[in-house]
Formats: C-alpha cells, sequence, structure tokens
C-alpha cells in the first residue's frame, strides 16, 4: 500500500526545483514539524526521507545563490 508519505516525497522529489523553491521549502518545513511525532518519525526513517529532503534543499540553495550571484554581478 502507498502511503502519503511516499506520495508527497515522490512529488517533491519530482517538481521542478527552479520553478518550485518556495513550496518545496514550506513542505520540506512541514515534514521537519510533522516528524515530532514519534510514529512518523520511526517512519521517516525507515524511508531515508532526510537524505531526500537534505538533497532537495540543497538543490534549492545552490539555485538562489546563482540566482543572487547573476544579479550581483550583471
Amino acid at each position: 500500500m502507498i502511503s502519503w508519505v511516499d506520495l508527497l516525497f515522490d512529488t517533491m522529489v519530482n517538481m521542478d526545483h527552479d520553478q518550485s523553491g518556495e513550496a518545496l521549502v514550506y513542505c520540506c518545513g512541514a515534514v521537519k514539524f510533522l516528524a515530532g511525532n514519534r510514529a512518523l518519525s520511526d517512519t521517516l526513517s525507515r524511508k531515508c526521507t532526510l537524505y531526500t529532503l537534505a538533497s532537495i534543499l540543497n538543490k534549492i540553495n545552490k539555485q538562489v545563490s546563482l540566482d543572487i550571484f547573476v544579479l550581483v554581478i550583471p
């Protein structure tokens, strides 16, 4: 059976990080908040979602850094 956690992470991984950066950051924050629940935290740990979240945030951070660099140095 596919859980909502699987659907959420599948959606987050397949989204366009350039166009949906703010939404993805919000989703990562929501997952972090929900991870306070012990049962959900165990599920997230089993599915290696911490690595997935870190990868998504790293990609967004790199894109934002490039955008700022381009704005500063025309």
